[in-house]
């Protein structure tokens, strides 16, 4: 009888043992998996997360750099590179979420699995994927609609609309000729007298700033690119007095698949001088007209605020912020892990805005301009973010830009 117990007691012993092993793999898998890349299934290394294929801990780069140093400590170096990745804003892979510090629309691991597929697996793969990219497009597509009504819109550019409209409405097969380009951009200097250059290498080259400090490349822009960037000028420009984008915009520079070191970029502002770098082309998986409002609305402020800045009333906007803050890009990187609410109450709209005064100021213009009901509620619950706001509808108003807010609307 006492032999059986024994015999019973190791085996519970040997269950509890085997339970225990697959419990501690399982819990191990799971962990892994959250560090593998969902379509190729490799490892990212812990601390740049490159893509593995050998599945080790850390890549062959980050390898080496622990042991050149021997002091360095692994974790303090995964900080580091964190730290590092926050220098410049970065938006979530399209199909991964994997956040892109290039901020193209697909990360580098996505593209490299999707370059091996077949056309039909891309066209299969597009077509899974299209009803979550419209629940992103209607969203923002609806912010910008319902931003209308609170901006005044100027009909300035009847003189063109009618021959932007008939390009715009050739079908994809019908070429659009450089004839074409040339008579909307005589029609639009009807309108304004600033230079528009389309021809990269030939009429202009990229600024020298750009290519010295960012290593800016691109390419020259095909016509049909130009003819879509132009309606979305349009509305872009409706919403400011016509003297005011006359003084503000000497140049406007079209090129196609723009890129530097900071990303790829859908504009610049140049604003010594006075000049607008419009990316018409993106290496991006989709782009929006949003997408190009945002950017011209937040540029355009850049170019404003140069030469404005003087009416603009620094010193007020400055008292506004918290007390000791300080705009510099270790503030971004100080505040990289603060949430969003955290960032509202402080007085910012987003991360951006705590890097540089300019940038704060930007963030809500282009939030201003696009984003209006967002403002208005964020005005209603964050007096920080209201008083900022009133600021700058204040200085924009002495400027002639005309909006359609009442006494009620703030409160």
């Amino acid at each position: 009888m006492l032999k059986i117990s024994y015999k019973f007691f190791y085996r519970v012993l040997i269950i509890l043992f085997a339970v225990c092993l697959l419990f501690i793999l399982t819990k191990d898998g799971k962990s892994s998996k959250k560090n593998i890349h969902p379509i190729s299934n490799s490892l990212r290394c812990s601390n740049c997360e490159f893509l593995n294929n050998n599945l080790d801990e850390y890549c062959i780069n980050c390898s080496q750099k622990m042991h050149d140093s021997i002091n360095d400590d692994p974790s303090s170096l995964h900080k580091q590179s964190i730290e590092n990745k926050d220098e410049f804003p970065k938006r979530k892979c399209f199909f991964c979420s994997y956040e892109n510090n290039i901020q193209d629309r697909i990360c580098i691991n996505c593209l490299k699995e999707i370059v091996k597929l077949t056309e039909n697996e891309r066209k299969q793969l597009r077509k899974d994927n299209i009803k979550k990219l419209n629940v992103r497009r209607k969203k923002v597509d609806s912010q910008i609609q319902k931003s209308l009504p609170f901006i005044k819109m100027r009909n300035i550019f009847a003189s063109y609309r009618p021959l932007l409209e008939k390009l715009s409405e050739l079908d994809e097969s019908i070429p659009i000729k450089e004839e074409h380009i040339i008579k909307l951009i005589n029609e639009i200097n009807k309108v304004f007298d600033f230079k528009i250059y389309y021809k990269l290498g030939e009429d202009f080259t990229l600024p020298k700033v750009l290519v010295k400090k960012y290593n800016a490349t691109s390419e020259r822009v095909e016509f049909r690119r130009i003819v879509r960037i132009f309606t979305i000028l349009d509305e872009f420009f409706s919403a400011y007095p016509k003297e005011l984008i006359r003084n503000k915009i000497k140049k406007i520079y079209l090129v196609q698949n723009y890129k530097e070191k900071r990303g790829s970029l859908l504009g610049v502002a140049l604003s010594h001088e006075k000049s607008f770098l419009i990316n018409c082309k993106a290496n991006t998986y989709s782009l929006r007209k949003s997408d190009y409002l945002l950017t011209f609305h937040h540029e355009f402020n850049h170019l404003i605020y140069y030469s404005e800045s003087s009416s603009f009333g620094k010193k007020d906007w400055l008292k506004m912020n918290p007390q000791d803050f300080s705009y510099q890009k270790e503030a971004w990187k100080n505040y990289s892990i603060t949430s969003q609410e955290k960032l509202n109450e402080m007085g910012f709209i987003r991360k951006y805005g705590v890097s540089a005064l300019v940038e704060d100021i930007a963030t809500f213009s282009e939030t201003l301009f696009c984003r209006t009901e967002k403002l208005i509620k964020l005005c209603k619950k964050h007096k920080a973010i209201k008083r900022k706001t009133m600021h700058l509808i204040e200085w924009y108003e002495k400027l002639g830009v005309e909006f359609k807010f009442t006494n009620d609307t703030w409160i």
